[in-house]
């Protein structure tokens, strides 16, 4: 692609209410606008981004045997009454008048799910199911901050178990437990599996998935032997110590990634989602929910890939794989930049090539903020050595390639 043809604009500044880095280096880069407190776009390179996050989450999940499907932002309200949940959760829940009846804009999707459960699942036949979405959510967030760390509309990924016993329950939340670990692992995020408080959610096990930054609302206790931890929401007495093996806990401030939680039959009891067992006995099904927000997810990663000059994405998610910059000024640099533009995409490769009239420095500036893994660049000097230069972007340094081997010097790169 042609970056005169894509819609991004570049800034050197942001407004002083920018503090985080990633809302910083995201606004500069042209990935996200904001459009209102808390309401962010996702532009066309924010959005490449976004959708490649999206595909790791889905594929992990589909990997133990996740089912997806897709329901509905908005919500009959009676489903919360049911629950009880439509008073706890106050001001945050957006409440609409509908055409006869009341509704609101989903925040999450429990009552949504034992709908369709007690609706669906008759008998321990039809037990463990495992069933995913991802879906945008509404929550009326008094405070948005720090660009996509808190905002108001997101798209959520979450997941629902459903088992007959408790054995069932715990086998399906470890399954979870490990594609998130999957998902965590090829996004390059050194996250902690902490304890954590179930809130509104409810039920008898909760735990979040964290990376430690000082951008983070959460405090957390981190064991430095273990690697264990817990959330201070969680805390119901001080702790000096690990509990688990004894070590020393550290303070930090940390970002949440995901959230789990075993239900138990919280919701199942609530909204009558019933199922018949081996003994013909009627049973509440045994619920677990889980989720990751991506473009809570999409702004961690920022937080921890970057430098001083913009954003270091990790090549699998990178919004291209190449830019390229022809400073030659030449007939033959324009011709290079053709040959090298074909072939680099006949080999799958996603190449970015910057025909903005700007100069040199401004582009380099730019390939640096962007934070694609890979520069080429075309110039007097290559030419006369029949070579491009290819620099990654976490190395200072640039290397000549002879105009033969481009391709297959950048497949190599592109794996390490």
């Amino acid at each position: 692609m042609r970056a005169s043809e894509l819609l991004f604009k570049t800034t050197k500044e942001t407004g002083p209410e920018v503090k985080l880095v990633s809302h910083r280096f995201l606004l500069r880069g042209g990935f996200i606008l904001q459009n209102a407190s808390g309401l962010f776009s996702l532009l066309p390179l924010g959005f490449r981004v976004f959708e490649k996050i999206e595909a790791i989450v889905r594929q992990a999940l589909n990997r133990v045997g996740c089912q997806e499907l897709l329901m509905p932002l908005v919500q009959p309200a009676r489903l919360w009454q049911e629950s009880g949940r439509y008073q706890e959760t106050g001001e945050q829940l957006a409440k609409l008048k509908g055409e006869g009846e009341e509704l609101v804009l989903a925040m999450t999707h429990e009552e949504m799910i034992t709908d369709i459960a007690r609706r669906l699942i008759k008998s321990y036949e039809d037990l463990p199911l495992l069933l995913n979405q991802i879906q945008v959510r509404f929550r009326n967030e008094p405070r948005p901050r720090g660009g996509l760390l808190r905002v108001r509309e997101f798209t959520m990924q979450d997941a629902y178990s459903f088992d007959c016993n408790q054995e069932g329950l715990d086998q399906s939340y470890e399954k979870i437990t490990r594609a998130y670990f999957e998902i965590f692992k090829r996004l390059n995020l050194p996250v902690f599996k902490i304890q954590a408080s179930s809130g509104m959610m409810g039920g008898s096990r909760s735990e979040e998935f964290v990376i430690l930054s000082d951008s983070g609302e959460d405090k957390v206790l981190i064991c430095q032997k273990c690697h264990s931890g817990i959330n201070f929401e969680a805390l119901t007495a001080p702790l000096k110590k690990c509990p688990q093996c004894n070590g020393k806990l550290d303070f930090s401030r940390a970002i949440e990634l995901a959230h789990t939680f075993q239900l138990g039959t919280k919701y199942s009891e609530r909204m009558g989602a019933y199922f018949t067992d081996q003994d013909g006995k009627r049973k509440p099904i045994l619920m677990g929910c889980y989720g990751i927000g991506l473009e809570r997810l999409m702004a961690a990663i920022v937080e921890v890939h970057h430098d001083q000059l913009g954003i270091i994405w990790p090549a699998n998610i990178a919004p291209f794989d190449v830019y390229l910059i022809d400073i030659s000024t030449s007939l033959q640099g324009q011709k290079v930049v053709q040959d090298m533009s074909n072939k680099i995409k006949t080999a799958g490769i996603e190449l970015l090539y910057d025909d903005r009239d700007k100069s040199p420095g401004s582009k380099f500036a730019d390939a640096d903020l962007l934070g694609i893994p890979l520069r080429l660049t075309i110039s007097k000097r290559s030419l006369s050595k029949n070579c491009i230069g290819l620099k990654r972007r976490t190395s200072p340094k640039e290397k000549l390639v002879k105009l033969e081997q481009v391709v297959s010097e950048i497949q190599k790169a592109l794996k390490t």
